[in-house]
């Protein structure tokens, strides 16, 4: 019975048909209609349907070409039979055409599968139809028809569940398995790892394929829980479809969202297809890999699961991609592993344990990366896009651990590839040679293409040319360079994009291949589309294989390389593969004849690593490159192999675009003939253009054809010389006055072979740039010849011009100025000025300082500038706000200030202003250009030349009544990557050579490379993958930079790319603190904070001179070696060990070894930074204190010390190139600007409240860069702050701020301490200063507090004492209080005013009786770090405490024992602490923002925390309790104050914001009053309510924008925030708005907002009879 149902159900099976791949050939080709020459590639798509009529299409990408190819998988089942493949003609326009059909019978089908199996006893059931001719619809023009095949398979369909297939049969003859591997000498050939993996694959084939084996559902089963059956899978599955729902829903057009999750994530697996369509080739292989992987049970559900997690976002990111390096890096990545997968010859073949295992891993890498970037998607907005402003560089990092996991499988899958090769060779009976050469990686399908050639008596003289160069290769007088020169010939032949160039590759390829004349050794095509499998990385491994295949004795030598370098197999490495694989076999062969290598597009060589391209085209380079490299060679200092190197009979053909890298690549080359295919099409379509004119033929050399002659010079000069393509139109409107407008349109469309775009009002370019060169040139163009100085004078008048004529107030139609002006309204505004005709403006306003820098001074040009300066600048700068392009401003007024140097002083004085006002206000105007009008112009300085240029001409604008700027600020502009210190902190800065890159390096460890003219960002990346970059320094040519990290690794990087060129290298031990490259860039130098130096090769990385062995580190000495330099000569380095000597070491000798140690002298004060003048003479020291210590090197004397410039720790000191001048600058916020022999310039000049951590100067000396601790930037003009620094000495005008603060009882009188170490008192009514500052200490006052009874005024310091002082007579009390061996941070009285507490970053506490001020008792010891503040409480029995070891503790006031175990409440530094009046409660404050309220009547495990606030994420600086404990005010880093109700922990209304430092002391003023410090050098009063005098609408406009941010901008609530006005720097520390109603120790800023017209009315700002 069971047999009967057997029978049954095997009769009523049903065949399925899978077509794998499908090929054609001869396909037809479209001729070009302006040029025989030229082909276009014709596209196709596929059918394929059975006898029952069903049809399925190809639905990847069209195929292209006389040889199409289809790589996707059709399924058709229930086919019985016959199947018809029938293929279309895709049209741009109109109907599609079918070329013709194929027809094959099911039965003849499975004949071939029969035959075929029987012959290679291979039982894989995929082969190929034999090529057939199709049957065409309609006549064919050609000699040949088109031709098709196909790889398929049939199968039995009984059941759907692919597991229940058959297991797939290798067999393999297992009695010789070590034959395989042996030559006839019985040497093995493929070395001993190969032979291991290939003889593990073979025992496992061979045990899968014995007869008897299991095959049926319970071995796959068992295979499938092996493969995916663990945790890991399941967790990346889930994570996959979790991924993939959340960003459908995110990107869902609709609201209506599958309530199934299941359902969900199944239509997006389903939808891979349309998917594929969409992102084209980018991800092509892994779509294939998809196709290939349909009958594996195993893989096939979660392969389709990773293409979908993966194509999925990547199609949401396909545009920016090509803008974005990684995204871009990693797309290639993937479709490298995926392209080497699809290699494998069958699904069947996947299905072998040792590759289903690597298979897996790839699926699984795939989905996590996957979910990955779905989940950024996701998450965060910015990621799409990123790209535009490449702020999301941490995550670069994650997209480079997926891109080098995928690199690895990809290695890990050619070996597969390779062992399966082997076997494939071992089935069809290969040599032992065989084998050992097709271990080499090869490129199928990267050779010529006969039906690609040119067509039968095209191209012939030129061919001709080639030809005879073919048999006798580079004579002397093609090379230019005197005798014949040895080495292989080169003949390159250039030309633009469709020119012919591949055609005549595949002519010479297919004539040198055949006949008598063969000579042709290989060929290789590089193909844009296809550059992941045809790469730099991948052509001489091709070529060695051709070449052995060319030549037997060839073949034997490159086996016994192979042999001898086992590892060659699978090298990336482009220098070794030609060195060992093509080179030393070639030389080791006496070739019969000539041996031709054809390598065709070379711009369209594709590259994993830029290293690898760059030596494939050093290798091209025929001449010797052992030189050192200057700043635009690309060579290296060892010998580079070269074709020159090659045999004299060697021929290289090369084919590419006329590139300038490849022109500068090929300009020496001695074996060089060079042919250009543009000239001969050029000149001739010029020729025909001269002298053709509507009525027919004219004689060329008559009036009108020379008047013909000056016209197309000044047509063809506009688009050849225009800095940006523009249309037609637009180039009608930059002509010059007497050239009529036709002429343009004339000339141009005559051109279409030449230039793009002329038939069309698309952008017109040349085709290529080898037209532009031909027409520059007068030796080549002749009459035609086109000066292009003369036409950038022309287009210069043309842009003025437009300029003059067009430009008016609101031209892009703004509607509000509270709106930031943000991508969509850059692109509407440019739409508004082309739909009205004004297209040419944007070109005009972006390009006309371009056009001008080319031209000499004239008048003609000078008239047409003083109009645009004194009329239309403005409306030029509201202009490019609007269009995007405001920081193109800047560098058009430096062109200006040069243009009329020494010959237009009005001009030159305007633009030197005008470049001011731009660095001041160009981000406020990107940001919304209205401010223009109504921000920066009323608050520019009283003296700018702009400001009483076009101030009278505005009415409704701002009126600075009171605290007007008088004149530009000394910093410039100000920029950076700005936030929370903890984060945004610079730990290093560094100008490039020529000034246009500043680099800085981030606390989080993020490089920031800046363009510091316009304060833009270029680039960002995370300096190391497992450290922090620290440090960075540019090398003196501005080739390279080099990035020390914080575990003591330098890297170096290209300075162009980007890109790593070695390292990370081990310097020693501690954070890098200082590199140096040699004068020549030979090599670099770097040091460590614990005193390791190291040397290294720049060219190789290798280490150099002493400790030149990798596992050997140099240490200088014992001591710490934070404080460390480098000379700029690199002989000598300087160290403060400990900060406590000052210590010399040099290498004069060259040996690189740090013998000569000399110690110069000891600290009293610590040593805080070291700098070499550029002379190496003179050595500066900066000091704790603020002292500037200058030393003679040579004696070691000290020549000066200068103690009263700063009055703070030295945190960075900075020699200009020249020697001219140095800087120094404090803790105490200031700049100090110092002569070269080394006397202070003037006083030293505020930062406005930021600590400046590094000093950075340009080399022209003309400007410096500092950085601040929230990653700001500032650019500073040096000679304004030298003239700003000699005015404020001469009126000692600057009033050293007050910081910190405190008040008396009666709150009438304020006491600050001053930067300059003073305190001072002011009236608290009036804000007048009262008497003379109080003097005595040395170094920063941390800490105020006044007796209870309000006799005496306590102060301390960080010259770690503590000073008191009688209040009325304003003398000190007694000697200073001593004790304390570090900075004091605290103090604070008992409440009865008998003790008094400090605190101290010794770690201790002390307690002082005030009646006599004598230490009571012990110190106070427990802590582990810094203790940050202490208060008494329980009626002075007890003492609190926070310190930096992140505990609290409670202490015995009498026995100075800790009570109870350290209290850890919270993960980070304690900085405040404050209590109660009734001490039923405490707050403590945090470095990170958080500040909790507890109960101190609980302790031990029963403490209870009541509230956890968050101020913001910096320092908490301060926390007050109002006086009946009901209300807490705190106090931030991030500038504001914050007012906390005690009672449930929430914010009082909004926080307190005008401060443009941060906050250092708030405290309570009475019940309704508060008053606040800051290092913005103001004390300010506030309303707890908002109370003003003020006119209603200024109330309004108060409580409507309440808002003042870090960068100046007040705002309103609103999300997103509208903007009423930016305020500069030097308003903010005094100017009063919202609750602030007194501002003390500044200038007040009074501004009248009666006439400010704003928001919807903003156009109104200009008087009637101006607009």
């Amino acid at each position: 019975m069971d047999e009967q149902n057997g029978a049954k159900k095997t009769s009523e099976s049903k065949q399925q048909l899978e077509v794998f791949e499908i090929r054609g050939d001869h396909f037809p080709i479209t001729h070009s209609q302006t040029c025989n020459v030229v082909t276009r590639k014709s596209k196709y798509y596929v059918t394929l349907g059975s006898e029952k009529g069903n049809t399925q299409r190809s639905k990847r990408a069209l195929a292209y070409g006389p040889t199409p190819e289809w790589t996707e998988s059709f399924v058709i089942k229930n086919i019985r039979e016959f199947i018809i493949v029938k293929i279309y003609q895709k049209h741009s326009m109109g109907k599609d055409t079918l070329l013709g059909e194929v027809k094959e019978e099911i039965a003849s089908l499975k004949s071939i599968l029969r035959s075929r199996t029987e012959t290679t006893n291979i039982s894989d059931a995929h082969h190929w139809t034999k090529a057939k001719s199709l049957t065409l619809s309609r006549k064919n023009a050609g000699d040949l028809l088109p031709i098709l095949s196909f790889r398929f398979s049939i199968t039995e369909q009984e059941n759907k569940d692919h597991r229940n297939e058959p297991a797939i049969n290798l067999p393999v003859d297992q009695n010789k398995p070590n034959d395989l591997l042996r030559s006839d000498e019985g040497n093995e050939v493929l070395g001993d790892n190969h032979i291991t993996k290939a003889k593990e694959t073979i025992a496992l084939t061979a045990t899968r394929s014995e007869p008897g084996t299991p095959t049926g559902p319970s071995s796959m089963s068992e295979s499938k829980a092996t493969l995916v059956g663990d945790d890991e899978m399941k967790d990346v599955v889930s994570a996959a479809q979790n991924a993939l729902l959340t960003l459908r829903k995110k990107t869902s057009p609709t609201s209506q969202i599958a309530s199934d999750d299941v359902d969900a994530v199944g239509d997006a697996v389903g939808s891979i297809i349309p998917v594929a369509e969409s992102v084209g080739t980018l991800l092509d292989k892994v779509g294939v890999f998809v196709d290939l992987v349909q009958r594996m049970a195993e893989v096939h559900p979660y392969a389709k699961l990773a293409w979908a997690v993966l194509s999925v976002p990547f199609t949401m990111l396909q545009a920016q991609i090509e803008r974005d390096k990684k995204l871009k890096e990693l797309a290639q990545a993937i479709n490298g592993a995926y392209a080497i997968l699809t290699r494998l010859q069958s699904a069947q073949n996947i299905g072998a344990h040792y590759q289903n295992e690597i298979v897996t891993r790839l699926v699984m890498h795939t989905m996590k990366c996957g979910t990955f970037i779905c989940e950024e998607c996701s998450k965060h907005q910015s990621f799409v896009g990123r790209a535009a402003t490449n702020f999301i560089s941490l995550t670069d990092v994650r997209m480079k651990e997926f891109k080098d996991g995928f690199d690895d499988l990809r290695r890990e899958l050619s070996q597969a590839v390779t062992v399966e090769d082997l076997l494939e060779d071992q089935r069809n009976g290969a040599t032992v040679r065989d084998l050992a050469i097709h271990t080499l990686h090869y490129v199928d399908g990267a050779g010529f293409v006969p039906s690609k050639a040119c067509l039968q008596g095209t191209r012939t003289a030129l061919i001709e040319d080639i030809s005879k160069w073919v048999k006798e290769g580079t004579s002397a007088s093609d090379s230019g360079l005197g005798p014949k020169p040895t080495g292989a010939s080169l003949f390159w032949l250039t030309g633009f994009a469709g020119s012919g160039k591949s055609s005549i590759a595949n002519t010479i390829a297919e004539k040198f291949s055949v006949g008598s004349d063969r000579c042709l050794g290989s060929s290789f095509f590089f193909d844009t589309s296809k550059s992941v499998e045809r790469r730099a990385e991948d052509i001489f491994s091709n070529i060695a294989r051709d070449l052995a295949g060319f030549n037997p004795e060839f073949k034997n030598a490159l086996v016994g390389i192979i042999a001898n370098n086992p590892d060659l197999k699978g090298t990336s490495s482009v220098r070794r593969q030609f060195e060992q694989l093509v080179l030393e076999p070639a030389k080791k062969v006496a070739f019969p004849g000539n041996v031709l290598i054809v390598v065709d597009a070379l711009d369209e060589c594709g590259c994993d690593a830029e290293d690898e391209r760059r030596d494939f085209l050093r290798i091209l380079c025929s001449r010797s490159l052992t030189h050192r490299p200057s700043a635009n060679d690309t060579s290296i200092a060892s010998q580079v192999p070269n074709i020159s190197d090659l045999p004299s009979n060697f021929r290289i053909f090369l084919t590419s675009r006329p590139e300038k890298e490849f022109e500068d690549l090929f300009a020496q080359s001695p074996n060089l003939t060079r042919r250009d295919l543009q000239e001969e099409l050029a000149e001739q379509n010029i020729v025909d253009i001269n002298t053709s004119g509507s009525e027919g033929q004219v004689d060329v050399d008559n009036d009108e054809a020379t008047e013909n002659l000056g016209y197309f010079r000044s047509v063809l000069g506009r688009v050849l010389c225009v800095q940006d393509p523009l249309n037609i139109s637009d180039l009608q409107s930059l002509r010059p006055q007497e050239e009529d407008e036709s002429h343009t349109k004339f000339f141009l469309e005559h051109m279409g072979s030449l230039l793009s775009g002329v038939s069309t009002n698309e952008p017109i370019r040349a085709v290529h740039t080898s037209f532009r060169d031909f027409l520059f040139d007068s030796t080549r163009s002749g009459k035609y010849h086109i000066d292009p100085a003369e036409q950038d004078q022309i287009l210069a008048e043309a842009c003025l011009r437009v300029l003059n004529e067009q430009l008016k107030f609101n031209l892009c139609d703004i509607q509000s100025s509270y709106l930031a002006h943000d991508a969509e309204r850059v692109k509407d505004a440019k739409a508004i000025l082309r739909d009205g005709g004004s297209g040419v403006l944007i070109y005009a306003s972006v390009f006309w300082s371009n056009h001008l820098a080319k031209t000499s001074y004239n008048e003609e040009l000078a008239v047409l500038l003083h109009t645009f300066t004194e009329h239309q600048f403005l409306y030029w700068l509201e202009l490019l706000g609007a269009i995007g392009e405001i920081y193109v401003a800047w560098g058009a007024m430096r062109t200006l200030i040069e243009w009329t140097a020494n010959k237009n002083n009005k001009l030159s004085e305007f633009g030197k202003d005008a470049q001011k006002f731009i660095s001041n206000f160009s981000d406020v105007i990107a940001r919304s250009p209205p401010h223009l009008y109504i921000s920066a112009l009323p608050l520019a300085p009283r003296s700018s030349l702009i400001s009483q240029q076009y101030l009278s001409q505005f009415s409704g604008i701002l009126d600075v009544q009171e605290g007007k700027q008088q004149s530009w600020s000394p910093i410039d502009r100000t920029f950076g990557d700005r936030g929370d210190f903890e984060t945004k902190d610079i730990t290093s800065i560094t100008y490039s050579p020529d000034g246009t890159i500043l680099i800085a390096v981030a606390w989080t460890g993020l490089v920031w490379l800046w363009n510091p003219s316009t304060g833009q960002s270029i680039a960002s990346f995370a300096g190391f993958e497992k450290s922090h970059a620290r440090i960075t320094e540019i090398s003196p040519d501005g080739r390279y930079f080099a990035i020390g990290s914080e575990e003591g690794e330098i890297v170096l990087h290209d300075m162009k790319t980007h890109a790593v060129l070695w390292g990370p290298e081990s310097v020693g031990g501690g954070k890098v603190s200082c590199i140096r490259f040699s004068p020549d860039v030979l090599f670099v130098c770097a040091g460590t904070e614990q005193a390791y130096m190291g040397t290294w090769d720049v060219a190789t990385g290798a280490k150099l001179g002493a400790g030149a062995d990798p596992g050997v580190q140099v240490k200088l000495h014992s001591e710490s070696g934070h404080y460390m330099t480098i000379s700029q000569d690199t002989t000598l380095v300087a160290c403060s060990p400990s900060g406590e000597s000052l210590v010399l070491f040099s290498h004069d000798d060259g040996s690189r070894k740090w013998s000569n140690r000399r110690e110069i002298a000891t600290f009293t004060e610590r040593a805080s930074c070291l700098a070499f003048s550029p002379k190496r003479d003179r050595l500066v020291s900066g000091q704790r204190l603020g002292a500037v210590k200058i030393w003679d090197v040579r004696s070691g004397n000290q020549l000066f010390d200068y103690h009263t410039q700063h009055t703070n720790l030295i945190s960075a000191l900075a020699f200009a190139c020249d020697s001219s001048f140095f800087l120094s600058s404090s803790e105490d916020l200031t700049v100090q600007v110092w002569s070269g022999a080394g006397a202070p310039i003037g006083k030293a000049l505020s930062t406005s409240g930021k600590v400046t951590r590094f000093i950075a100067i340009a080399q022209d000396a003309k400007s410096f860069a500092t950085s601040g601790n929230d990653g700001s930037i500032y650019i500073w003009d040096r000679a304004v702050v030298e003239q700003s620094s000699l005015l404020i000495a001469k009126q000692d005008s600057q009033l050293p701020f007050p910081s910190i603060i405190t008040i008396s009882e009666d709150a009438k009188h304020l006491y600050g301490a001053c930067s300059d170490h003073s305190i001072r008192e002011f009236d608290m009514e009036s804000g007048a200063e009262i008497g003379p500052p109080i003097r005595g200490h040395r170094s920063t006052i941390n800490h105020l507090a006044i007796s209870p009874d309000g006799s005496q005024l306590v102060s301390c310091s960080s010259d770690q004492t503590i000073q008191i002082w009688d209040i009325k007579a304003r003398l000190r009390a007694c000697d200073p209080l001593e004790g304390h061996t570090s900075f004091v941070w605290a103090i604070a009285f008992s409440r009865d005013g008998i003790r008094l507490l400090s605190c101290s970053g010794d770690q201790t506490i002390r307690i002082w009786d005030t009646a006599t001020w004598a230490l009571i008792g012990e110190p106070l010891k427990g802590h582990t770090d810094d203790v940050r503040a202490a208060v008494f409480f329980d009626n002075a029995a007890r003492i609190v405490s926070g310190s930096d070891d992140l505990t609290l503790r409670i202490w015995d006031a009498e026995s100075g024992d800790q009570i109870g175990e350290p209290l850890k409440l919270h993960h980070s530094l304690i900085s405040a602490i404050a209590i109660s009046l009734k001490e039923d409660i405490i707050a403590s404050g945090y470095f990170d923002g958080v500040i909790l309220l507890w109960d101190p009547s609980f302790m031990g495990s029963t403490l209870e925390i009541r509230h956890t606030l968050y101020h913001g994420t910096d320092i908490v600086q301060s926390v007050t309790f109002s006086a009946d404990g009901t209300r807490l005010l705190s106090a931030s880093t991030d500038n504001t104050i914050c007012l906390w109700d005690v009672s449930t922990g929430n914010l009082i209304g909004k926080p307190f914001e005008g401060h443009s430092g941060q906050v250092n002391r708030v405290l309570f003023l009475k019940a309704s009053g508060l008053i606040s410090s800051s290092d913005d050098g103001s004390i300010r009063i506030w309303d707890i309510e908002a109370k003003s005098l003020e006119p209603k609408s200024e109330v309004d406009l108060q409580a409507s924008f309440p808002r003042i941010d870090r960068d100046g901008w007040v705002h309103s609530d609103d999300d997103p925030p509208k903007l009423l006005l930016w305020l500069p720097p030097h308003y903010r520390p005094g100017f009063q708005w919202g609750r602030c109603r007194k501002v003390i120790g500044c200038e007040p800023v009074d501004i009248d907002f009666s006439l400010f017209q704003h928001g919807d009315d903003w156009a109104k700002c200009m008087k009637p009879w101006n607009n």
